[in-house]
């Protein structure tokens, strides 16, 4: 999300309160209107390609407006955010085996330390024929620049990868 220098300095002073710093994020993404394109195209994507059915779980939602696309769409998060319907931890979700349609995760399966658990939880929930989908940002050559230094997250090229060792924030952990 790049950002001018007002907001960058918002962002960082509230970074280590994860709430905080979603809320602002989420302000800023309603402000840029290139950013909120891209994300409607993601949003639009995710529709079309849903299994039909009711029950659409959304992982991570904290900034995030695919709600206003999907009716009845349950909006999650690891932390207590403003909106979001239920907090949990999706290496343990609070549904019934076989319930869930869909599961959708935007920039969110990255910080996910262990990501093979999180694939057998989400095997457990979803119903027959039931989907993840995800959207997930690639680090490439052209891209790093952005996400090393324009990004909020920063991106170490020493520490990509899945360290369970490393705890600094709920919603940074990978």
């Amino acid at each position: 999300m790049i950002m001018n220098k007002h907001s960058r300095q918002e962002l960082k002073s509230a970074w280590n309160d994860p709430v905080k710093a979603t809320l602002i994020q989420r302000n800023i993404l309603g402000e840029k209107f290139l950013l909120r394109q891209w994300y409607e195209g993601i949003y639009c994507f995710i529709t079309r390609n849903l299994k039909e059915g009711p029950v659409n779980i959304e992982l991570g939602s904290g900034n995030s407006c695919l709600y206003k696309h999907i009716n009845g769409l349950i909006r999650t998060n690891i932390i207590s955010i403003p909106d979001n319907e239920i907090t949990f931890d999706a290496y343990a979700m609070p549904f019934k085996d076989n319930s869930v349609d869909n599961l959708i995760l935007i920039s969110v399966f990255h910080h996910l330390g262990d990501p093979e658990r999180f694939l057998r939880e989400a095997m457990r929930v979803l119903k027959v024929r039931g989907r993840i989908l995800i959207s997930d940002p690639y680090i490439s050559m052209y891209s790093y620049v952005l996400w090393r230094f324009l990004h909020p997250e920063g991106c170490d090229l020493y520490r990509i990868g899945f360290d369970k060792s490393i705890h600094n924030n709920p919603l940074l952990d990978a």
